[in-house]
């Protein structure tokens, strides 16, 4: 019998670059320092505040940027691809300087800490380590800043390490020792310098400038991976999988909010 077809036609496919991933700025292409959003290789894992302006760093980027600097409502202000061909995994800040910790990637078998001012965005580098090979590297976890000191995390070795801050530009961070932490994570400093580090086991606290650390808060927490206070003093924490909510509490140990509903976001309805 008699047959008959429909066909659809269309142009040929061509494959064409509009937008960084994880956009969210405008444009949605680089231009400049201040198109796109971050990364085009890893999602945003780090954040810090200095005055009016918030600093979102990811650890890896090839077309996007690494580290940027947005306002208060989160228009961008600026970013970069690189520091020194450094990432921006972890960051921290003393109040007047910006400090980028950054491992693996574009530098290899190589952990570096360089620190950007937040007004002009230059940057230099105060600490960089070779470990030979990448299976070597230490697992770079987080940083802090206080007292003229520099704190690292770093998780395979389960340790946090102290190292004195360079006391002129271009100088050399010295290392002044080392403490125990399992599983070390996210870090911050308090207004008195104490050094609060997330872990497996909760939160932890420095009892000296050098260490060693306290266990302070532990019930309420599932994962925690970072912290920070807000302007009353209460500890605002990131508590990963599978909770993926923000928890604040008294520095008591009180839980007082929790932002974001349990399990947080997922596919389907």
């Amino acid at each position: 019998g008699p047959y008959r077809w429909r066909l659809l036609d269309h142009a040929p496919f061509h494959l064409r670059y509009k937008m960084t991933a994880n956009h969210s700025g405008s444009p949605p292409w680089l231009s400049g320092q201040t198109g796109g959003w971050l990364s085009d290789h890893a999602s945003p894992s780090a954040l810090c505040s200095v005055g009016d302006k918030v600093f979102v760093g990811a650890s890896i980027a090839e077309s996007g940027h690494t580290i940027l600097a947005a306002d208060l409502d989160g228009r961008k202000l600026w970013g970069t691809k690189w520091l020194n061909l450094a990432g921006a995994g972890a960051l921290a800040t003393d109040g007047t300087r910006v400090f980028v910790g950054s491992e693996g990637g574009w530098i290899k078998a190589k952990l570096q800490v360089n620190v950007v001012d937040p007004q002009t965005y230059a940057f230099h580098n105060i600490l960089e380590e070779n470990f030979g090979d990448n299976k070597n590297l230490p697992g770079l976890s987080g940083i802090a800043v206080a007292g003229g000191r520099l704190y690292v995390a770093l998780r395979k070795p389960g340790v946090v390490r102290v190292y004195s801050l360079p006391a002129e530009k271009g100088g050399k961070a010295q290392k002044l020792g080392e403490f125990p932490v399992s599983d070390p994570r996210g870090m911050v400093a308090d207004k008195q310098g104490r050094i609060w580090i997330c872990t497996d086991q909760g939160i932890l606290r420095t009892t000296t400038p050098d260490g060693p650390a306290a266990a302070v808060l532990r019930s309420g927490l599932v994962n925690p991976r970072g912290l920070c206070f807000d302007e009353s003093g209460n500890v605002v924490v990131a508590d990963g999988a599978p909770a993926h909510q923000v928890k604040v509490f008294m520095p008591s140990g009180v839980l007082i909010r929790t932002i974001g509903k349990p399990g947080g976001r997922r596919v389907g309805p």
